[in-house]
């Protein structure tokens, strides 16, 4: 039986995660809480939110779903876009301290 090789993880932004899945394809996923109903629990862990071929795919993926965005704290319009703005604040802090090698 052989061992499940851990897929490295290329990007965290907050509660948003880019992991390499294999040579042509990144994993989007996100630390969520979700409700588990055969074991009547709920459960916090990173949840699959869509592929990309490209870190830079990835990121406009999170961008385009709102993957960034607490919903908790969205009440009107106006919270909604300081929310987006946050959103593209932690985007582009990532790519200025490096984190993100968009050639991948």
């Amino acid at each position: 039986m052989s061992e499940k090789k851990e897929k490295r993880i290329l990007v965290q932004i907050g509660n948003v995660r880019i992991r390499e899945e294999n040579e042509l394809n990144k994993v989007i996923e996100r630390e969520e809480t979700y409700f588990i109903p055969k074991d009547k629990k709920e459960v916090t862990g990173w949840r699959f939110r869509g592929y990309a071929s490209s870190i830079l795919e990835a990121l406009r993926l999170i961008h385009a779903k709102g993957l960034l965005i607490n919903e908790n704290d969205v009440g009107d319009l106006k919270s909604h876009l300081e929310q987006v703005e946050q959103s593209n604040e932690l985007i582009l802090e990532a790519l200025e301290a490096g984190e993100i090698g968009i050639s991948s």
